[in-house]
């Protein structure tokens, strides 16, 4: 707060002043914080038992001095509370700054110092008084909701809601979720009919940026408002990015729109809640003031007005300020002061005259006349509205960290078969599912341990792909082989996404590992190899080319696998895969044959095939 000077009696200044406004038992009910007053003209420091604790002192066990509390300040913080109280004292600068303190034990706390500067005669700084608050809780609930909040984002981004396909110039030829959500139909969206969805204020620059990437053949990213099937305009996120061919032409788009109207709602809401909670902590405005017992007049400072809602005046006039509940604790407190000389101190409310409540605190000291005269009460309000809000805020801010823990939950149940964690390197630190997949033990899968449940042909190139990702901050989605526990290879997809820190570092990788349907390869992979293991159910020619290949009657065959004559000459005869019924029986078939020295394989061209191991 800017410093003011007070029209208030000697009793303000000098040698009249009170011995100190911050020597009673005054923080039990408000746990750590802590009062002070420094005179400039001595250099003394006082400071309230409240403010040792607060410094992890008991109180009176040092000499209050500013060389004492600059020790206490943070070393990263140091230089610029000293400049700060320099300037206060030379030149009157406010108090209002926040800052890190250091405790014996290493631990660190957070503060907020509120302060309010006195002017001598001379209309020099005089004296200063002020309170300190500590606000460290405030700043870890806020560092944790913003790590659950990115930690939930890079869990979304591994999950499309709505995939979509479009022709090189751009028209859409499949989009399922599209026409779902808004209620259009394949017909009337083409030929770009679907920017009749978009919100009025978005069409212009959606249709830019989705034109340019079409003529630049580029990935495109972006969110805006689509109408929904029930005419809600709704916030999505669509992303697209083009298939080339070898020559580097474009033969297909591919993309993906998400419904993230919640999600940005809820970051509008939390950017809003931050601003506010911003705002509660801004400067804890002070008044001074002196109370004629006699008279039962009361002067205030310059700021009064705007802090109380009064100037200065009878005492009286605060009454049509104080909340009606409270008006009779405060004359209480009054009243007893005058009479026993017990310091004042109370906290109460203020209601101003747009009907709105803050809260402020007034502490105060009886100064008995020596002369026969009337006595006053010196003494400070301020307001504590922010410390009061702070509460309320911790309590959001802990409501909205169960509900992002909530969605994290989910999310973690739905991104894939097998999560998992890496370092910056890219060397896995933790995979809740993969123990019980692959049969590695937890020891022997972290770092690149993992790696030996992946088929030989695919590790290396496993490894390239997830150090590539690591050393570029790119996202890698690779395909590979793993070998499960009971030593069959399923084809999975693994995507990962980094999680980034406040400055945008990687702190570390995490993802997830989906098996592709019925374990079988992707069709680029097969594409690439005339033959892979298969885990289908083998096909009736395959178990007729298995007899040829063992030189086995089909007696032979139903003696080893204890499937009959009957079912074994059905499943022969059978065109490609068996019937339902007999697919257990196929499986026996299949045990049999792969135990006495076969291996089923799938071709290119995706017919089946076995060869002998």
């Amino acid at each position: 707060m800017a410093s003011s000077v007070l029209s208030i009696p000697d009793a303000l200044h000098g040698a009249a002043r009170p011995a100190s406004l911050v020597s009673a038992p005054d923080e039990a009910a408000v746990p750590l914080v802590g009062n002070w007053e420094w005179d400039f003209s001595t250099g003394s420091l006082t400071w309230s038992d409240g403010l040792f604790r607060l410094l992890g002192l008991v109180p009176g066990e040092v000499s209050p001095d500013l060389t004492t509390f600059l020790a206490m300040v943070h070393p990263d913080d140091r230089d610029a509370v000293a400049a700060r109280t320099t300037a206060a004292r030379m030149q009157g600068q406010d108090l209002d700054i926040e800052f890190r303190t250091l405790g014996r034990d290493g631990a660190s706390r957070w503060v907020t110092n509120k302060g309010e500067i006195f002017r001598d005669r001379s209309g020099n700084p005089g004296w200063a008084a002020g309170t300190l608050f500590d606000i460290t809780r405030i700043r870890q609930a806020q560092n944790e909701l913003a790590a659950r909040e990115e930690r939930y984002r890079a869990l979304v981004t591994l999950n499309s809601i709505g995939e979509w396909r479009a022709t090189p110039d751009g028209q859409q030829l499949e989009c399922r979720f599209w026409f779902e959500f808004t209620g259009q139909t394949p017909d009337n969206s083409q030929n770009h009919g679907w920017l009749s969805a978009v919100h009025p204020d978005d069409v212009s620059w959606v249709k830019g940026i989705y034109f340019d990437a079409l003529d630049l053949g580029s990935s495109m990213s972006s969110s805006f408002r689509v109408r929904h099937r029930s005419g809600e305009y709704r916030w999505c996120l669509s992303k697209m990015v083009p298939l080339k061919d070898p020559d580097g032409r474009v033969r297909e788009w591919i993309g993906a729109i998400e419904d993230i109207d919640q999600r940005r709602r809820a970051e509008e809401q939390a950017l809003f809640e931050a601003e506010r909670r911003g705002l509660a902590l801004e400067a804890a405005r002070m008044v001074a003031w002196n109370y004629d017992t006699a008279s039962r007049h009361v002067l205030r400072s310059d700021n009064a007005q705007e802090v109380l809602g009064t100037g200065c005046g009878p005492v009286g006039e605060l009454e049509h300020w104080i909340h009606p509940e409270d008006v009779d604790r405060v004359y209480a407190a009054l009243r007893r002061t005058e009479d026993s000389g017990a310091p004042y101190d109370i906290e109460y409310r203020l209601k101003d005259k747009d009907g709105r409540v803050r809260w402020v605190r007034a502490r105060g000291k009886l100064l008995r006349n020596v002369q026969n005269g009337p006595n006053c009460v010196v003494g400070i309000t301020f307001d504590i509205t922010a410390h009061k809000e702070a509460e309320r805020a911790l309590q959001r801010l802990g409501a909205e960290i169960d509900v992002l823990e909530s969605g994290h939950a989910a999310l973690a149940s739905i991104a894939g078969d097998i999560l998992w964690t890496a370092g910056i390197d890219g060397k896995l630190v933790d995979s809740p599912q993969w123990a019980a997949v692959t049969g590695q033990a937890p020891s022997d899968m972290l770092g690149w341990g993992w790696l030996n449940a992946v088929h030989p042909a695919d590790r290396e190139r496993t490894r390239e792909a997830l150090k590539r990702q690591a050393s570029s901050t790119d996202a890698e989605t690779v395909d590979y082989r793993l070998q499960g526990s009971d030593g069959t290879y399923v084809w999975i997809r693994s995507r990962g996404a980094p999680v980034r820190d406040r400055e945008g570092k990687i702190r570390e990788w995490i993802g997830a590992c989906q098996f592709l349907a019925d374990g079988a390869a992707p069709p680029q992979t097969v594409a690439a190899s005339s033959l892979v293991r298969s885990r289908h159910l083998v096909g009736g020619a395959q178990v007729r080319a298995s007899r040829g290949l063992l030189n086995w009657s089909v007696r032979e065959l139903a003696s080893a696998s204890g499937v009959s004559v009957s079912t074994i000459r059905r499943i022969e005869a059978a065109d490609g895969v068996p019937d339902n019924r007999d697919l257990r029986n196929v499986a026996k078939l299949r045990d049999i044959l792969e135990a006495a020295g076969l291996e089923f394989l799938v071709a290119s061209d995706g017919k089946g095939a076995v060869k002998l191991a």
